[in-house]
């Protein structure tokens, strides 16, 4: 795993709103070790097992673990219509609409590529 993909995956798993949820691909931690970042497999409905225990660390670059994380990232921020789109020239956008009764308004968080704006709305979340 590249260094840029295994910081943006440990700032993922910090966040008070991450968990994990069935389909997510698990690559292993295991730093200085021949299976470091080595596939571990989907994350089934029936697992049982914690991060403590399996140190693992969610692969960004899967679809799957990508639509998990836009998931968390929604419920976070309790809005299900929030969205993802990529930025005209470079980069990622997450627009997170935010209404109430006095007022309604957009917040954005940006990343280089979709996980890297994913993980930071993430991080934003109230």
């Amino acid at each position: 795993m590249k260094a840029e993909l295994e910081a943006l995956a440990r700032r993922a798993v910090a966040c008070p709103r991450w968990r994990w949820m069935p389909g997510m691909l698990r690559l292993r931690d295991a730093p200085g070790k021949a299976d470091h970042g080595k596939r571990e497999g989907r994350v089934e409905a029936r697992d049982d097992w914690s991060y403590a225990e399996w140190p693992c660390l969610p692969d960004l670059i899967d679809p799957a673990t990508l639509g998990c994380l836009l998931a968390l990232v929604r419920e976070a921020w309790m809005d299900p219509d929030l969205s993802i789109a990529r930025e005209r020239g470079a980069g990622w956008i997450v627009a997170v609409h935010l209404c109430d009764a006095l007022l309604s308004r957009n917040r954005y968080t940006r990343g280089a590529t979709e996980a890297e704006a994913l993980v930071a709305a993430l991080e934003a979340a109230p």
